[in-house]
């Protein structure tokens, strides 16, 4: 192998020839030890760090003093023995708890096998709601219109916004009205009118939106995560002069199956296994009949 070869296969720990896989790498070794040490509880050792990974003990004391130093670890009185340090947090401040939902999409993309409209899953960015995922165009055969990803439209005029007013925790939605009532003049008008939408969307079940001519008619559901709370919301969008109340009632039943379904990929894929559902959720959501 020429030394460009082996320059390319190299590691941080100075192992050549070896293919670049997750523990070969130094970046791959580090998440491996972060891993197990989520997975192991409260402290770990040296020696189950190595048992568990298969790393050397060298490389991992190497690595583990770089966590250290920038506190994503911490030694304990135990010699030998470390902990996840308050640092690690900061590793997921930036993570949209939505993002759960999409990448159990991207592990199961049969979910939305049966959808031929546009599928899309937002939630709530201050008065507004933020599109994260959406199959027009690119997915759905019945896509004729831009893609609505990264889109910012007012909470009270989607369906999506309606579910996710409806059906968040009593914290969340004191939020959500306080940014709807600061983003309009109109505040003492806006606010009866959020409480109207809100108890329209659990008389109903789901959120609707139907549109006039040449519009679209929207149906969106909740999405739980996996301890119980809200993480978004679920919406498919067809032509309203085409759709029909039964077609509204036949699609919120498949996106509620759709959401459960989220739920569940979430709940298997989570490492941590042994959460226990919230109780504290302040509306029950029920299958649409």
């Amino acid at each position: 192998m020429s030394k460009i070869g082996r320059a390319a296969f190299s590691t941080a720990d100075g192992e050549e020839g070896e293919p670049p896989t997750s523990r070969s790498t130094s970046l791959g070794r580090g998440l491996a030890i972060l891993r197990t040490m989520n997975a192991t509880g409260k402290y770990v050792s040296l020696r189950q760090l190595h048992e568990r990974t298969g790393i050397p003990k060298p490389s991992i004391v190497r690595l583990l003093k770089r966590f250290i130093a920038d506190g994503y670890v911490a030694k304990v009185a135990k010699p030998g023995h470390y902990r996840l340090a308050a640092g690690i947090t900061e590793l997921s401040r930036g993570l949209d708890p939505a993002w759960a939902a999409i990448d159990a999409l991207e592990r199961r993309p049969d979910l939305l096998a049966e959808y031929k409209w546009p599928v899309a899953i937002g939630t709530r960015e201050g008065a507004s709601l933020i599109v994260l995922f959406s199959t027009r165009r690119v997915d759905s055969p019945y896509s004729f219109k831009p893609s609505t990803f990264g889109r910012h439209p007012p909470l009270l005029t989607l369906a999506m916004g309606m579910a996710y007013l409806a059906f968040c925790d009593d914290a969340e939605r004191r939020r959500a009205a306080a940014d709807i009532a600061a983003s309009t003049s109109r505040s003492d008008d806006v606010l009866p009118h959020v409480d109207r939408v809100i108890a329209a969307t659990r008389e109903r079940g789901f959120g609707l939106r139907i549109g006039g001519k040449g519009e679209d008619t929207s149906v969106a559901v909740p999405i739980y995560g996996a301890t119980g709370e809200l993480i978004g919301v679920l919406a498919e969008s067809s032509f309203a002069v085409v759709t029909t109340t039964d077609d509204v009632k036949h699609v919120a039943r498949a996106l509620t199956r759709t959401a459960a379904a989220i739920r569940d990929e979430i709940l298997a894929f989570d490492t941590v296994r042994d959460t226990p559902p919230a109780t504290s959720i302040a509306w029950t959501f029920r299958t649409p009949e």
